[in-house]
């Protein structure tokens, strides 16, 4: 075979086996394309399939919290409900005793005419206990005294309370009091309905009072029982220091 025609053949094959490699590298490029396309659907159904099992789990849990929480309601109605039971039960049964009372009870016109009755007598008594003592100590009936039976109760009631709380008071007022046989104005410190003892407007004449035969009877002390007096006066005031001071008694009261 001539050398031209030799070398003609080579560059054939030549071409031939470069072809052979190029289309076999092309094909391998192509199914490494599909792979990684493949690997990728993969991956991403992997992802979305836990994605939705994490929906579903919390779901789960938010259906299982509704759940408890229904039933925590449903249970909390069922305690409502029980107790509406009880409380209509016990209404009824106050209604039954109200009625009951409402038959025993006496007429209404009696019961006004006892209540009556009663506010006069411990009223009367209450005004000759407060004849005995200081003005004020025992307070004048008041406006409802002149209404209703129940009105009259509690204005005699209050009355009462006012006067416990007055016998138990210390209290200075300015009062009228029979003095070497005048009448003077004095200030009165009053240890509640026990005793009493005054002190001069001006000055320092100070002794013992005595309420007696609707007057203010007042008798001078001297010495220390003046002194004694007219320092419990300022510290009552607020013009000394606070001490214990020893006050002379009025046996003529204590006598009555």
């Amino acid at each position: 075979m001539p050398h031209a025609a030799r070398r003609g053949a080579r560059a054939v094959v030549v071409a031939a086996v470069a072809c052979a490699a190029l289309f076999s590298a092309g094909a391998r490029a192509g199914e490494g394309d599909v792979a990684r396309r493949v690997l990728d659907e993969l991956s991403e159904a992997d992802r979305a399939r836990s994605a939705r099992a994490a929906a579903e789990a919390e779901w789960e849990r938010e259906r299982r919290g509704i759940e408890a929480l229904a039933a925590s309601i449903e249970e909390a109605l069922s305690q409502v409900r029980a107790r509406a039971v009880e409380d209509r039960a016990k209404l009824a049964s106050v209604r039954e005793e109200l009625a009951a009372l409402e038959e025993a009870a006496p007429p209404r016109g009696e019961l006004e005419r006892v209540i009556t009755e009663a506010v006069r007598d411990a009223g009367g008594y209450l005004d000759d206990v407060g004849r005995g003592l200081l003005p004020g100590i025992v307070p004048e009936a008041g406006a409802r005294a002149a209404s209703s039976p129940l009105s009259r109760l509690q204005d005699l009631v209050l009355r009462m309370q006012q006067a416990e709380a007055a016998t138990r008071a210390w209290d200075v007022g300015i009062f009228e009091g029979e003095r070497d046989g005048g009448t003077v104005a004095v200030k009165v410190l009053r240890c509640g309905a026990v005793a009493a003892w005054w002190r001069g407007l001006a000055g320092s004449e100070a002794g013992t009072a005595v309420w007696r035969d609707g007057a203010l009877h007042l008798t001078d002390a001297a010495g220390a029982a003046r002194t004694a007096i007219v320092e419990a006066f300022s510290i009552f005031e607020g013009n000394r220091v606070p001490a214990v001071v020893a006050l002379p008694f009025d046996h003529a009261r204590e006598e009555e």
